[in-house]
C-alpha cells in the first residue's frame, strides 16, 4: 500500500493585534488528492486565508513530514517559517485518512481524528477533514494558554478484573479538560518533550506554558455479602517544580466514582489547570461524550466509540439504553472481530502471530467488559428476565470469535465465566417477566435456566468437558437457581450423551473425567431433597446403565416408571411452552424398555412363490418368462411388492432399477 500524506499550515495572528483570519496552506497529497479537496473546501469560509501554493511547497522540500508526527522539536522549527502558529497534518493510507492539527510554537497536539474513507463520499469527507480543522483554529483562538497530559490511572489491584478503569477514569478527566478553551490535552511523551523544549528555549522562555501533569491510582474493594464493590482513587496534580494537588476519595461506591472525579476536577483541578474555567457540569459532559462516540462509530472506529461511551457511562450510570448499546457491540465485534477484507496479508490465527494475538487480548479486555456492564444491570435489576437473559447469553457466547487457537486466556475466560454464572447470571431468574415489567414487546429469551446450562456446558477454549463442568452444574442445579426451576432440555442430551459416548476410546478427550467422577456427581444430584435436581440425578443413572453399561433388565423398566411417576408428581408434566422434552424423553425411555423387554412374536415363515401365477410390481402385472423377473427374483425366493431394493431367500439382491422401473418385453 502506498502511504501519501498532505499537512496544512495554519498561520494564526494574535487576536489582540489583528482580526484577520489566519492563514492556512495546504501541501502535498496530490496522488490521494485531498490537499485539492481541502484547500478548495477552506477556500470559501471567512475563517481561513490560504497560503499560496508556491511558499507551500517550500515548506513541503526542507521539512520531512514523517519527523513531524513523532518529533516536537521539528514542529516548533518549522513555525518560525512564514510566522506559522498551527500546523496541520493530513496522512492517507487507502481505507483512512488521519488529520492531526498541532501548535507549532510548542509543538503540542490540538486535534488527532482519524476518518475511515473506504466507501464513503469524498465529499464528506473533505466536510468532515474541514469542519474538525476549523474547530481546532476556533478552540485555540487566543493560542494555546496551558498543557495538561492525562495518562492513563494506575491500578493497584492485585487482579485484572476493574482493569478497564485505567482508561476510562483518565478519559473523564481529558474530556473535561476538552472543554476549556485554550487548553491542549496531550500525551505523557507529548507534555515532557514540550518541557525540554521550554527548558532549551534561550528566548521567550516565561512565555511558554509549563506542563501539569494530572496522575491517578485506584484500588477496588468488593463486599463479599452484597457484591458491592467501592473504589479508592489518589489524584495528584504536578509540573517540574513538584505536586501541586493531592486528593483521596475514600469507599466511593463504583457508579458514583465517576461524578465525584469530575465534581473534583471542577472544585480544584481546573483552577491548576486554566485560570478561570467555565463551570462543568455531569450531564453535559455525558451529552459531550456520547455525542462524540456517534461520531466516531459513523466513522467505523469502534475502539474509540467504545472508550468514550465508557467514560460517559461513569458520569451517568444509569444510561440503560448506552450501556445495553455498548454491550451488544462488544458481542457483535468479538463474535467477529476481524472482518475479511481486513486481515494483512500473511497474518494467521496462531498463537504465534503478533497480530492475530493482538485481536485475542482485545477481544478477552471486551468480553470482560460486557459482563461488568451486564453484572451492573443484573444486580441492580434495570432490565426483565427476558432481556436480561437475551443481552447476557449473547455476551457470554461472543468469546466464541477467538475460540481453539490460543488456550491460556481463554482458560482464564473459563474461570470469570463460571464464576459469573454462579453470582450473577444465576440472578436473571428472579427479574420481574416483561409482562409485569410492561416492557412485552423487547424481545429475548422467556426461559433462563435453559440459557444458564447452555452457557455452563459451553467451555472457552474448546469442545471438551472436565470435572470442574459437573461441579458447575450441581451447583447450579443444588445452590445457585430456585429450587421451583422446572427441568430444560440441554441436561437431558447431556446427561444421555454422556452415557452414550462416555468410555469409547476415541471420546476420552471429548469426557476428560473419570466414570467414578461421574457417579459421584450422579450420587450428589440423587441425594437432594430439590424434585428437579433428584429428578436429574436418577434419569442420568437411568442413562448411564441403558447405554454405558448395555442393560436391558425388569429392575431398569422399574426404575424408568418410578422417575416419571416422580417427574408427574413434582408438576413436570404440565403443559408449559419450552420443557416438554423433558418429560417426553423419561416416557420414550420407558416405552423402548417395555418393548424390548417384551415377548417376542414368532417369526412369520415366507410364502414361497408360486411360479405358476404373474408376478405382479405395484398392481403392474409382468411375465414370468420376462428378462427383468428372471435376473430380478431366483427360484424359490419371496416376493415382496415394496418397490424398494429386497433382499431375497436365495441371497441376492432386487435392484432399485428392476423394483421401481420393470422392463417390458
Amino acid at each position: 500500500m502506498r502511504l501519501c500524506m498532505a499537512w496544512v499550515m495554519v498561520l494564526a495572528f494574535p487576536a489582540a493585534s489583528t482580526a484577520a483570519p489566519p492563514k492556512a496552506a495546504v501541501l502535498g497529497g496530490e496522488q490521494a488528492g485531498w490537499n485539492d479537496l481541502l484547500a478548495a473546501r477552506l477556500s470559501q469560509t471567512k475563517a481561513v486565508v490560504l497560503v499560496e501554493r508556491q511558499q507551500v511547497r517550500a515548506v513541503s522540500d526542507e521539512q520531512a513530514i514523517q519527523r513531524l508526527l513523532e518529533n516536537i522539536a521539528a514542529r516548533c522549527r518549522i513555525g518560525g517559517i512564514e510566522g506559522a502558529d498551527l500546523l496541520v497534518l493530513l496522512a492517507s493510507g487507502g481505507k483512512d485518512v488521519r488529520l492531526v492539527v498541532c501548535d507549532s510554537h510548542l509543538g503540542a497536539t490540538l486535534q488527532d481524528v482519524s476518518l475511515r474513507v473506504e466507501g464513503a463520499p469524498r465529499d464528506q469527507i473533505v466536510a468532515t477533514l474541514a469542519d474538525q480543522t476549523l474547530h481546532a483554529i476556533r478552540q485555540f483562538e487566543g493560542g494555546v494558554q496551558r498543557v495538561v497530559a492525562v495518562p492513563d490511572f494506575v491500578s493497584r489491584d492485585l487482579t485484572f478484573e476493574h482493569s478497564f478503569l485505567q482508561f476510562d477514569y483518565a478519559e473523564v478527566l481529558r474530556a473535561a479538560c476538552r472543554q476549556i478553551p485554550g487548553l491542549a490535552v496531550v500525551a505523557v511523551d507529548e507534555a515532557r518533550a514540550i518541557g525540554a523544549e521550554r527548558d532549551l528555549a534561550a528566548v521567550g522562555q516565561g512565555d511558554r506554558p509549563v506542563p501539569l501533569f494530572v496522575e491517578g491510582e485506584y484500588r477496588t474493594h468488593r463486599n463479599l455479602e452484597d457484591g458491592s464493590t467501592t473504589v479508592e482513587i489518589i489524584l495528584r496534580a504536578r509540573h517540574a517544580s513538584g505536586t501541586l494537588l493531592e486528593r483521596k476519595l475514600e469507599a466511593v461506591p463504583l457508579d458514583e466514582a465517576g461524578r465525584r472525579l469530575l465534581d473534583l476536577f471542577a472544585g480544584e483541578l481546573a483552577g491548576l489547570a486554566m485560570a478561570g474555567g467555565p463551570a462543568l457540569d455531569a450531564e453535559d459532559q455525558y451529552r459531550l461524550l456520547v455525542q462524540r462516540a456517534e461520531e466516531f462509530n459513523s466513522r467505523g472506529e469502534f475502539r474509540r466509540s467504545a472508550a468514550l461511551r465508557e467514560a460517559a457511562l461513569l458520569l451517568k450510570p444509569d444510561a440503560d439504553e448506552q450501556r445495553i448499546r455498548l454491550v451488544r457491540e462488544y458481542a457483535r465485534r468479538n463474535s467477529r472481530p476481524i472482518e475479511l477484507g481486513e486481515w494483512p496479508k500473511g497474518a494467521r490465527q496462531a498463537e504465534d502471530d503478533p497480530f492475530w494475538m493482538a485481536i485475542v487480548a482485545e477481544v478477552v479486555g471486551d468480553w470482560k467488559r460486557s459482563l461488568q456492564h451486564c453484572e451492573y444491570l443484573i444486580r441492580n435489576r434495570r432490565l426483565c428476565r427476558e432481556e436480561a437473559t437475551d443481552l447476557t447469553g449473547d455476551a457470554l457466547h461472543s468469546i466464541t470469535g477467538i475460540r481453539f487457537v490460543y488456550s491460556q486466556p481463554l482458560s482464564e475466560c473459563e474461570a470469570v465465566k463460571k464464576e459469573f454464572l454462579r453470582h450473577v447470571f444465576a440472578r436473571i431468574v428472579s427479574l420481574d417477566p416483561a409482562a409485569t415489567t410492561g416492557r412485552s414487546g423487547l424481545s429475548g429469551a422467556t426461559d433462563p435456566c435453559s440459557f444458564i446450562f447452555n452457557s455452563a456446558l459451553m467451555r472457552c477454549e474448546g469442545n471438551y468437558y472436565t470435572e470442574d463442568d459437573l461441579d458447575l452444574i450441581a451447583d447450579l442445579l443444588l445452590n445457585r437457581l430456585p429450587e421451583s426451576m422446572w427441568p430444560c432440555s440441554t441436561l437431558n442430551y447431556f446427561l444421555r450423551h454422556v452415557a452414550v459416548r462416555m468410555g469409547r476410546e476415541r471420546e476420552t478427550n471429548y469426557y476428560r473425567f473419570t466414570a467414578g467422577q461421574y457417579q459421584a456427581f450422579l450420587d450428589r444430584l440423587v441425594a437432594s431433597d430439590r424434585p428437579v435436581a433428584r429428578s436429574y440425578g436418577r434419569y442420568g443413572k437411568l442413562c448411564y446403565r441403558r447405554y454405558g453399561n448395555e442393560e436391558l433388565s425388569p429392575e431398569l423398566l422399574q426404575e424408568a416408571q418410578a422417575i416419571v411417576a416422580e417427574a408427574q408428581k413434582a408438576g413436570f408434566d404440565v403443559p408449559r411452552e419450552g420443557y416438554r422434552g423433558y418429560m417426553e424423553n423419561l416416557r420414550s425411555e420407558v416405552q423402548w424398555l417395555a418393548q424390548a423387554l417384551a415377548p417376542k412374536a414368532p417369526a412369520k415363515v415366507p410364502t414361497p412363490l408360486d411360479w405358476s401365477a404373474s408376478p405382479r410390481i405395484t398392481a403392474c402385472p409382468l411375465a414370468a418368462a420376462s428378462a427383468s423377473w428372471r435376473t430380478g427374483l431366483a427360484p424359490g425366493a419371496c416376493w415382496r411388492p415394496d418397490r424398494s431394493a429386497t433382499r431375497i431367500a436365495a441371497g441376492s439382491q432386487l435392484s432399485n432399477s428392476t423394483a421401481s422401473k420393470p422392463r417390458w418385453r
